[in-house]
């Protein structure tokens, strides 16, 4: 991209993030309204469609999704080489520290910190006397 370019798509961020803002504490709390329904209801059939009511609103849990899962890890292992297993595993780290605590998986050189997390992003707005074309 040009920096033009990338000039165009800052300021358009700028202006969203201006625009949304007074309604992320409204987005977050909708956010974790979901997922509250959604852990409520976790145990029921996947096949039936939930619908919640309140006073002024119901809403509607359809039945779940379907995602493709691996269904037999052993059958797995077997057709695929240990090597081939070793380089596409990946453990869930909550999953790992309930067997090895996280001091314990460093101490071992299991496990570590690396910075390849997320990157946050924050906009500001110039001020008027120097809003110049990049």
């Amino acid at each position: 991209m040009t920096e033009q370019e990338i000039a165009a798509v800052v300021d358009e961020l700028g202006d969203l993030d201006k625009t949304l803002a007074p309604h992320r504490n409204k987005i977050a709390r909708e956010e974790k309204l979901r997922k509250l329904l959604r852990e409520v209801t976790a145990g029921a059939d996947e096949n039936v469609e939930i619908k919640a009511n309140g006073v002024r609103y119901y809403a509607v849990l359809g039945v779940r999704t379907f995602e493709r899962v691996i269904l037999s890890k052993a059958k797995l292992f077997k057709a695929i080489s240990a090597a081939t297993f070793k380089r596409l595993a990946e453990v869930p780290f909550n999953k790992l520290d309930t067997v090895i605590t996280e001091a314990e998986q460093e101490a071992k050189g299991i496990s570590g910190r690396k910075q390849t997390g997320y990157r946050p992003l924050h906009v500001y707005e110039k001020p008027a006397d120097n809003q110049k074309a990049a």
